[in-house]
């Protein structure tokens, strides 16, 4: 069986669908043949649509209303990988000769390993990747205000599971209101940061930022909203690697970096809200997300 399609709701369902492939018993086991010399390419797809999709769900509807506010939200994303984030440019590592570099697939790549041949009667394995075309997520999502035209956002999940392990997310972000230092302004204005800290076992560790200013145009119940930003997110790798010192592999995997548009419209019926956007940065992302409150 191969997934063409990654789901993990985070805090809702556990990530099977993501952490599990044919013939693995745990999540370190699809990619625990890699040293850190081709790691960070293999994995690469990944932190990359990982660091993108958290990074999602914050750019809304800029308007921050002023006295005390409660939504309570599930937002997904799901993220689309082009060919190019398919396959990468791996090396044989040291002890293997002569060295070989090929084009093998990364973590979300074309579902055949690539073999090569080396001297005597040696032969070295570059794994199959999950054949995956896209990656969605959903997380829980609470906001709170407002305090002088802030308001607090926060994600927070924390589990256990089999093939698994331990397994925590932590996300945090403040919005500032522009509007209210301007005297009738034609559209809203907000800026805002969100931090992302993820944790799986002693496997791996993700961390994400997002600075970006929002803004948005309501006609009765409907709300036209986009945002610019800088994003960065690294991926840091640390796993039993028998070809490495000491037995583990430890490197870091670039995720989204650069400059980020959104674009998105939202149905806006203050006690319940749903909208929909699109994400133009390292990743192309789509964003829905459902919520409750005042």
């Amino acid at each position: 069986m191969r997934w063409r399609s990654l789901l993990l709701i985070l805090g809702i369902h556990a990530p099977g669908s993501l952490l599990y492939a044919q013939d693995q018993n745990k999540f370190g086991d699809l990619f625990s043949a890699y040293s850190a010399t081709n790691g960070p390419g293999y994995l690469k797809p990944l932190g990359q649509a990982l660091g993108g999709s958290l990074n999602t769900g914050f750019v809304l509807p800029a308007r921050i209303r002023p006295g005390f506010h409660l939504r309570v939200a599930i937002e997904t994303m799901s993220s689309f990988f082009s060919d190019g984030q398919k396959t990468f440019q791996g090396t044989t590592d040291a002890g293997f000769t002569p060295v070989q570099t090929v084009t093998a697939p990364t973590i979300i790549g074309p579902g055949e390993e690539i073999v090569v041949n080396g001297d005597g009667g040696l032969a070295y394995v570059f794994p199959a990747g999950l054949e995956v075309t896209r990656l969605t997520l959903g997380v829980p999502q609470v906001t709170i205000g407002s305090v002088m035209g802030t308001e607090a956002t926060l994600r927070w999940i924390g589990y256990s599971a089999d093939k698994v392990g331990r397994f925590s997310l932590l996300g945090l972000g403040l919005r500032h209101s522009l509007s209210q230092y301007l005297e009738n302004p034609p559209l809203d204005l907000a800026v805002g940061a969100l931090y992302h800290s993820v944790k799986l076992t002693d496997i791996a560790d993700l961390s994400a930022l997002l600075i970006s200013a929002h803004a948005s145009l309501e006609r009765s119940v409907f709300v036209l909203y986009g945002g610019l930003g800088y994003e960065t997110s690294t991926l840091k790798m640390d796993y039993e690697n028998a070809q490495s010192p000491n037995g583990r592999a430890r490197y870091d995997v670039d995720g989204a970096k650069g400059i980020r548009a959104t674009a998105g419209v939202a149905l806006d019926l203050r006690v319940f809200r749903i909208h929909t956007d699109f994400n133009l940065g390292s990743q192309k992302i789509l964003g829905l997300g459902l919520s409750f409150g005042n």
